[in-house]
């Protein structure tokens, strides 16, 4: 099977980094450090991610659940696989996320075997 072709939306620099990290020998990483630098990339993919993982509070433009919205609305984009990865963990914001469209929810700063182990999940469809 190939590499799986994972997206990264995440503006903070040392947790885009670590992602980068978990991920480079098992995925194909794509990096945006904004929802609109992401969806300029899914503009000019060939197909659609295999999944995607999204920071809800971007500094810059929409936020990663607007940007969900509108993947979601894409033709052939809208069963791709999302993990919303956020510091949101207050009682609720879990459930917030998932009832916004996210399949998973990872909490910031998250454990390297919880992350990996989501987005196996993810990636296999359970």
């Amino acid at each position: 099977m190939d590499e799986p072709q994972i997206l990264i939306v995440e503006d903070d620099q040392q947790t885009l980094k670590l992602l980068e990290l978990v991920l480079e020998n098992d995925a194909n990483v794509h990096l945006a450090e904004s929802a609109e630098d992401a969806l300029g990339l899914i503009d000019v993919a060939p197909n659609p991610f295999d999944l995607l993982i999204i920071d809800i509070h971007l500094e810059k433009g929409i936020d990663g659940t607007e940007f969900l919205t509108r993947v979601r609305a894409l033709d052939s984009w809208g069963k791709v696989p999302a993990i919303a990865c956020t510091a949101y963990a207050m009682p609720g914001d879990r459930e917030k996320l998932l009832n916004a469209g996210f399949d998973y929810y990872v909490s910031k700063p998250f454990r390297k075997q919880e992350l990996s182990d989501t987005i196996e999940q993810a990636l296999v469809g359970g």
